[in-house]
């Protein structure tokens, strides 16, 4: 009887633990959700605005500390994955966005010098107004300026390689940005989104 009741108790605590897994990932997926919602309308200056890199990387950490043992809690786990991997799409989907926005910007500038050269009157505008210049080359010294990744990405190359798709795996990237012991200042479990901004509510040490 003893017997029974104790893998009662045992089984309800662990039932109880599975539900807090689940409460604590649901919270993530309602913001996932509503990015997921502006996505679909469109609204990509809005997302751009919103899912930051710092969004992504706290997102990356908390998803990363909510995983379990896929051994224990299978469901669980393909659950906690197909979040990180519907935030991994969304990246992708806006890193395309930015690749469309700056090929506009380029045909925008290519039309506008097309205009000119089939244009008598722009043209002769466009010259005289290199002409009257002093000089077409400024006379300060053009310095190069050097690219540079943040170390988590450093880090994540070295181990893992460039990704592909230019997606940084959320998981791998949580694991290089604890080994680094950098510093997450932001939204964690309870992270709030606004379209606006983001309420910051945390301070932790990843």
């Amino acid at each position: 009887m003893f017997k029974n009741t104790s893998i009662f108790l045992n089984k309800a605590q662990e039932n109880e633990r599975l539900v807090e897994y689940y409460d604590q990932l649901s919270q993530i997926v309602q913001v996932i959700e509503r990015l997921l919602r502006e996505f679909s309308l469109g609204e990509f200056e809005v997302l751009v605005s919103v899912f930051t890199t710092e969004m992504y990387n706290y997102l990356a950490q908390d998803l990363y500390d909510l995983q379990k043992d896929p051994s224990k809690y299978p469901e669980y786990e393909i659950l906690r994955k197909s979040a990180t991997h519907s935030l991994e799409g969304l990246q992708q989907g806006l890193l395309q966005y930015a690749v469309l926005k700056n090929t506009e910007a380029e045909l925008a500038v290519a039309k506008k010098a097309e205009e000119i050269l089939h244009n008598t009157e722009k043209l002769k505008a466009y010259i005289q107004s290199i002409l009257g210049s002093r000089s077409i080359f400024s006379k300060k010294n053009v310095r190069s300026i050097r690219a540079e990744m943040k170390p988590e990405y450093t880090e994540y190359v070295r181990l893992y390689g460039f990704p592909k798709g230019a997606v940084f795996e959320m998981d791998k990237l949580a694991v290089v940005r604890s080994n680094l012991g950098l510093i997450s200042c932001g939204p964690s479990l309870s992270l709030s989104l606004s379209y606006s901004n983001i309420n910051v509510n945390s301070c932790k040490k990843k």
